[in-house]
């Protein structure tokens, strides 16, 4: 009888630690996730999709200059949005890149020794001086003298090398359809990004985010630049953009864009250099 007991015992004390067992492992598991009164879940993943989002670099493209070399009105709102940008992001900020050297329709802005004063150094003095922004998130590129150029030298001088992902691309309403068709196109060229292989027949499916880039795409308003030459620029760029779509169509890799930009472009090409600083632009904005 004894023994009866002390099995019946043992089997009790079992199925007891066996249930405190089962017990606790179904609080672990439920207190394992997220708590439906404090919404900590949700608090997670919107941490995480931020920093998921987090941009690399802000690329704003700068757009002429005036006579004492400051910038004007469209392209301070410009550099204002992309210092906007910046501080949204937090410390450590991601860098802004100022990007332009001049124009091939209007002369250069000269220093009292001479020098050229870059379109980008003027947007680099502006930053700093109007917004403090600290030489150490502040970079430019003097190379481009158009919109392709900007796409090109930003793209081959600093978003690839330094294994930039995600940026930002700020300019005016009035540029930004045919600067938008170029950064996608230009990021996107087969070899040009993380996915060097990758290239795509699909239409609807090139652009820089085949490449591993991902853009975004900031405008900044038209108001106060004169009328008639917004009216103007405006159907110049409309112009301008239908033979950024043709040239797309027919450049898909880094190699073949190479050979258009250095042979048939007419502010890199060689053969074409007489012209430069030939053509006029008599609306005065870029």
């Amino acid at each position: 009888m004894s023994g009866f007991v002390s099995i019946s015992r043992r089997v009790s004390c079992n199925s007891v630690v066996i249930a405190l067992l089962t017990v606790s492992t179904v609080i672990i598991i439920w207190g394992a996730g997220p708590s439906p009164d404090t919404g900590e879940g949700s608090l997670r993943a919107t941490g995480y999709a931020s920093r998921q989002q987090r941009l690399d670099a802000i690329i704003v493209l700068a757009g002429g200059q005036t006579r004492d070399g400051g910038v004007p009105l469209w392209v301070a709102r410009r550099l204002d949005r992309a210092v906007e940008l910046q501080r949204s992001q937090g410390e450590p900020f991601p860098p802004i890149v100022a990007s332009g050297g001049g124009s091939g329709a209007a002369p250069p802005v000269l220093t009292s020794e001479k020098f050229i004063i870059h379109e980008s150094t003027s947007c680099a003095s502006y930053l700093h001086k109007k917004w403090n922004v600290d030489f150490s998130s502040l970079m430019k590129e003097w190379s481009s003298y158009d919109t392709e150029g900007n796409a090109f030298f930003t793209l081959v001088q600093f978003a690839k090398p330094l294994g930039w992902r995600h940026i930002a691309i700020v300019t005016s309403e009035f540029h930004m359809p045919r600067a938008k068709a170029l950064f996608e196109w230009i990021y996107g060229l087969q070899g040009a990004g993380h996915f060097p292989e990758r290239i795509s027949a699909d239409s609807s499916k090139r652009g820089a985010i085949n490449q591993g880039y991902v853009l975004e795409y900031h405008s900044v308003s038209d108001d106060g630049i004169n009328e008639a030459a917004l009216k103007n620029r405006i159907e110049s760029e409309k112009r301008m953009l239908e033979k950024v779509m043709n040239d797309a169509a027919r450049i898909k890799t880094m190699e073949e864009f190479h050979h258009h930009f250095y042979f048939e472009k007419k502010y890199y090409s060689t053969a074409k250099q007489d012209l430069f600083g030939k053509m006029v632009n008599n609306t005065g904005l870029y």
